[in-house]
């Protein structure tokens, strides 16, 4: 079983436009996590600018630093 740090647990239900939750947490060797998106949680259609997206990826790094 994983266990996830508690920051990770509160980004992971950070607001998002329309619900997607599009980031994606992974992290890296150096003990760093590196935060991206994933293109199949993106609304092209609904979003073309991707400022909702990017609104989002805000989100969820806010909300790590605020656990």
């Amino acid at each position: 079983m994983n266990e996830y740090p508690a920051w990770l647990v509160g980004a992971r239900g950070a607001p998002s436009a329309h619900n997607t939750q599009p980031w994606l947490f992974a992290p890296l060797p150096d003990g760093r996590w590196q935060v991206r998106w994933n293109p199949e949680r993106a609304l092209p259609a609904g979003d073309p600018t991707r400022r909702d997206l990017y609104l989002s990826l805000g989100a969820a790094i806010e909300s790590a630093r605020l656990e």
